[in-house]
């Protein structure tokens, strides 16, 4: 396994008389060390760029402080730029929990990525972690 780093992201969250900003750290480990996650903000949503090599992995990211996002998007994509096209195989799970299941009409492919919004359900109970794992059937 391979520890990626951690990542500080300033996550703008809306409240009634405007916004105030929170800061959320991420440990990132990929099975491959050939494979990396980027992190990127936009709102009140992180984004999780996986680049892979193979278009077979997995990773863990871990919130050391802060909280999770008010939304989460893993974004799919090849090294050369090339986006995921069918994931045969997408798995998610949080710190203990079994694998859930993301419904097909969160995958979102554009011509860059293959980008899927994880259900919030994941995160409940205070998950520290989560796990991913995947296979893009047309590697």
């Amino acid at each position: 396994m391979r520890i990626l780093g951690i990542f500080q992201l300033a996550i703008l969250i809306s409240g009634c008389g405007g916004s105030s900003a929170r800061t959320a750290s991420y440990e990132i480990t990929t099975r491959k060390s050939e494979d990396s996650i980027q992190v990127s903000a936009r709102g009140d949503t992180t984004i999780f760029i996986v680049i892979s090599l193979s278009g077979i992995g997995a990773a863990t990211i871990r919130v050391n402080d802060g909280n999770w996002p008010a939304k989460t998007i893993v974004s799919f994509r090849y090294p050369d730029g090339r986006a995921f096209v069918s994931l045969e195989q997408f798995i998610v799970r949080g710190h203990g929990q079994r694998d859930l299941s993301v419904r097909h009409d969160k995958f979102q492919p554009t011509p860059k990525s293959m980008d899927i919004e994880l259900p919030m359900e994941i995160f409940e109970g205070s998950q520290p972690a989560i796990e991913l794992s995947w296979i893009d059937a047309y590697r």
